[in-house]
């Protein structure tokens, strides 16, 4: 079996473009005054915007075309989370009522022992 070839890289072109468009936006905008300036300002995060909903875009298209790599992932997360929360619940159990118990069970000796003392 061949490892998965992913998306096209023509996919994340227009990405590029977005960064190098907002980039040259941004500085123009902020070295403009007035409406101007504003405007340009305004222009960029329009594009920002734009750029966002690509993203979401491409992020359906790869949920959908790669859909068995994202359920083994998802599948492999909760084995992950699973394992960790039964670890996380031993050692707890372990040190809270193992060590913990013995701590506890000194101090009410050391308890006893000095209201003996004081009687």
């Amino acid at each position: 079996m061949s490892p998965d070839q992913g998306l096209s890289s023509g996919l994340f072109t227009p990405l590029a473009a977005v960064v190098i468009v907002y980039a040259l936006l941004r500085v123009a905008g902020g070295a403009m005054t007035g409406r101007r300036g504003s405007a340009t300002l305004d222009a960029s995060f329009a594009l920002l915007l734009f750029g966002a909903l690509y993203v979401l875009v491409l992020l359906l298209y790869a949920v959908a075309s790669k859909f068995p790599l994202v359920s083994d992932m998802v599948i492999i997360g909760a084995i992950l989370f699973a394992f960790f929360g039964i670890l996380l619940v031993g050692l707890l159990g372990i040190f809270d009522l193992g060590f913990g118990g013995i701590a506890r069970a000194r101090a009410r000796r050391r308890g006893e022992r000095a209201e003996a003392g004081d009687s």
